[in-house]
């Protein structure tokens, strides 16, 4: 077998003694035959950023996934929060009934207020992360079309 080269216009492989390149049909003199590369380099090149966007992919995804767990531990958290404060809100008595003393009434409006400050703060970690879970899909959607385009470039 002949050795081989690459075309000079397209660099589609063709013999090294062509006189017209097979895949574009251009005419090829023999001194223009591009000598045939060692591809193992970037073959192998390739491969690693493959790797490398794989594990990403991996990473990702892992990421993903604690967070929406997270999401999901907090709107719990938040939820009872919101039942907490809403069972623990202070009743008005009448003046004339015989209720709880003053102190329970302030130990209950205090419950009342920790449990609403306990809810704004896991709603306020909720939008946060949420905020990071769209941000990690985003990334993920990225990883998988970059290593889709490796793959296809290969």
């Amino acid at each position: 077998m002949s050795s081989t080269g690459a075309c000079p216009h397209c660099s589609k492989p063709i013999s090294a003694t062509a006189k017209f390149c097979t895949s574009c049909g251009k005419k090829v003199e023999a001194a223009t035959i591009v000598p045939a590369q060692n591809f193992s380099k970037e073959y192998e090149a390739e491969k690693k950023k493959n790797q490398d966007l794989e594990r990403e992919i991996a990473r990702l995804t892992s990421d993903l996934k604690n967070s929406q767990a997270s999401v999901s531990s907090l709107e719990k958290e938040l939820q009872e929060a919101h039942n907490s404060s809403n069972s623990t809100a202070p009743a008005v008595a009448p003046p004339s009934s015989v209720g709880p003393s003053q102190s329970d009434l302030e130990a209950t409006e205090d419950r009342a207020r920790a449990a609403e400050d306990r809810a704004r703060a896991a709603e306020s970690k909720v939008s946060g992360l949420e905020s990071k879970v769209k941000t990690l899909e985003l990334d993920l959607q990225k990883a998988k079309a970059a290593w889709l385009e490796g793959l296809s470039n290969s």
